[in-house]
């Protein structure tokens, strides 16, 4: 059931639900005072506007939302009438003769259409030019050529793309309307209404296509669709074979950065290698050491004290010598009660778990300072709880192999131990004023050390997740500068 209203256009009844057709979708009126069907089936709608014609297939098409908007034609003064606006409302606004003439009234006269006189001829729509304008902001619009094969090309630096079409018919040719599309950028067809011009701000680079057709005032659609192919050049990065190029450059770099990785990786592989090499080496060099230090010391004086028991048995029956060899075990054991101490010290800092690790930093500086009179200038911050114990007792290590490293090579008279807390970061400071190295003989082309010192020292400042830079040359004594985050 279709239901014409005074303000909301046309409407379709079906199954219990409405679905309206207005200006929005193509009608000509939104205030309708009758429709009449013509014996072809199609209708014809008085308004306030005229009176328009359109097919049921059309009306059905953009009711059942396949289409967007309607095509028809309109009657008016122009065709004969001598007022456009329908006399209707509360009386009976046209009928339908058994002869197939529609009878519609205006507020001026009486209005009769034989259907089957429609004229019927197919428009036909012609492009007839384009222009486009320089991407400057100032230059006028200038005219482009369209070949004899209608099609065009548009050079780089030109925008605001305009085409001109127009249709061609003897009924009222100011009414035809247009419907265009540019195949590249528009999904659907433009209705453009009478206007004979398409206007395109900007096209990428690339091919298109642009079509139009027409449909005269009697509703009848062009029978050919003009095409204009349209070529805009491309800049050389939008080309295919600047993208190929980029792919290729894009691949060397994946290929060239992947082979530096794995480098770095082997790199790093065999500098941990090397390290776990050192680091084995340097265990049993501290194995053989402590060996050492226990057959020369400690078995030594465990042998001393063994003659000097035999010999105090020996001579039982005189006092004064049982009472020297007595007086002189007991030095010799003390004698190896403090060597087996400090090989203990060495291997497990007790002061560590005992004070902390601040006091035991300042405790192990004020031991070398008493074993070997160099002085250190001492400003510590309380660092103690900052780091987890495995962490303490890695930088107990660094500082002390860094302290070890002063008496062993520097020959300075002084040294300065700092330990700040700087927000976030711990800093630690040690340096000589003795006769320095140049970096560049100590350390190796790939990064190591020579040194297992250094070495291990620069390990376990990397396994701390640290930073660390030292600075020395030679009669200037050295610095090296450690950073930690908390």
């Amino acid at each position: 059931m279709w239901l014409g209203t005074y303000g909301g256009g046309i409407n379709r009844l079906r199954e219990g639900k409405l679905e309206a057709i207005t200006t929005a979708q193509g009608l000509h009126d939104n205030f309708v005072s009758r429709i009449l069907v013509d014996d072809a089936g199609r209708f014809w709608v008085l308004g306030n506007l005229g009176i328009f014609s359109v097919g049921r297939d059309e009306l059905n098409s953009v009711a059942d939302h396949d289409k967007s908007s309607i095509i028809g034609s309109v009657y008016g003064v122009a065709d004969g009438m001598k007022s456009s606006e329908a006399s209707g409302g509360h009386q009976y606004a046209g009928i339908k003769t058994r002869d197939g003439r529609l009878w519609f009234p205006t507020i001026k006269d009486v209005v009769i259409i034989d259907p089957t006189l429609t004229i019927r001829t197919a428009p036909k729509v012609i492009i007839e030019g384009a222009s486009t304008r320089p991407d400057d902001g100032r230059s006028q619009s200038a005219p482009v050529e369209i070949s004899k094969t209608n099609s065009m090309s548009i050079p780089i630096g030109q925008r605001d793309l305009e085409i001109r079409f127009t249709g061609l018919s003897f009924s009222k040719p100011e009414s035809i309307r247009f419907f265009y599309k540019l195949d590249g950028l528009d999904g659907d067809w433009t209705d453009a209404g009478t206007r004979r011009t398409a206007f395109y701000p900007y096209l990428p680079g690339g091919d298109y296509t642009f079509q139009v057709r027409a449909v005269n005032a009697n509703g009848v659609m062009s029978e050919n669709t003009a095409v204009l192919s349209i070529v805009v050049d491309k800049y050389f990065w939008q080309t295919s074979w600047f993208a190929l190029f980029g792919l290729f450059a894009l691949s060397i770099v994946a290929i060239v950065g992947y082979r530096i990785r794995m480098g770095q990786l082997e790199s790093r592989r065999l500098k941990q290698v090397e390290f776990s090499k050192q680091l084995l080496n340097a265990q049993e060099s501290e194995r053989g050491r402590i060996a050492t230090e226990l057959h020369d010391g400690l078995g030594q004086n465990l042998l001393i004290i063994r003659n000097w028991a035999h010999l105090g048995l020996d001579a039982s029956e005189d006092p004064a010598e049982v009472q020297e060899r007595l007086q002189q075990i007991s030095e010799t054991a003390a004698q190896a009660l403090h060597e087996t101490r400090a090989i203990v010290r060495n291997l497990s800092p007790q002061n560590l778990r005992r004070f902390g690790l601040t006091d035991a930093i300042r405790n192990i500086t004020e031991q070398i300072e008493s074993a070997t009179g160099v002085i250190f200038e001492l400003k510590l911050d309380n660092i103690d709880g900052l780091f987890p114990e495995e962490a303490e007792l890695s930088i107990y290590r660094v500082v002390q192999e860094c302290l070890n490293n002063i008496i062993k090579h520097s020959e300075s008279p002084r040294g300065r131990v700092s330990i700040l807390r700087m927000g976030d970061t711990v800093s630690i400071l040690i340096a000589d004023y003795g006769k320095g190295f140049a970096t560049n003989q100590y350390f190796e082309s790939n990064g190591s050390t020579r040194g297992f010192g250094v070495q291990s020292v620069l390990q376990r400042v990397k396994l701390l997740g640290g930073e660390i830079n030292i600075e020395s040359r030679d009669s200037d004594g050295t610095r090296i500068h450690i950073r930690l985050k908390k």
